[in-house]
């Protein structure tokens, strides 16, 4: 039996007010985050039947939706954000770019994220899930942004 291996996310900030942003199906492993009242969650979807847990929006209490042709970046400038907000990213990598930028923009430096990478050995060896100095499968796949700053990914 393997796995699993690595870091997950940080408990210590479930009781933190957290901005949890997912993208598409990543709202599957930000599952756990979405318990606390006080988190806000950004979800962006291409369509509006690939929305998963649609049984449990309604427990959500600030969740704020996107479907596409309107992105997920688009809530920045529709939601006003307290101040020391924690932020959990999961989705595609590209919607990371973007992401991060306006969480800078919002001042917010907690930033955490979980990277996927395709992963042969999973002990670090094969180096298939490297990012620059670090290897999925035993640093993450949870990252604090300031962590990875100053790698190639």
């Amino acid at each position: 039996m393997r796995g699993p291996y690595g870091h997950g996310w940080p408990i210590k900030f479930k009781i933190k007010n957290c901005l949890i942003i997912a993208g598409g199906c990543g709202i599957i492993s930000l599952r756990p985050l979405l318990t606390n009242k006080n988190n806000i969650i950004f979800y962006g979807v291409k369509n509006k039947k690939d929305l998963l847990f649609k049984d449990e929006h309604k427990n959500w209490p600030n969740l704020h939706i996107s479907i596409e042709p309107k992105m997920i970046t688009d809530l920045f400038d529709e939601i006003d954000l307290p101040k020391n907000l924690t932020a959990f990213l999961c989705g595609p990598p590209m919607m990371y770019k973007f992401v991060i930028q306006k969480l800078k923009e919002s001042k917010i430096k907690d930033i955490y994220l979980s990277l996927e990478r395709r992963m042969s050995c999973g002990i670090g060896i094969c180096q298939h899930c490297a990012i620059g100095d670090y290897y999925v499968c035993k640093d993450g796949p949870i990252f604090g942004l300031e962590q990875l700053k100053n790698q190639k990914f």
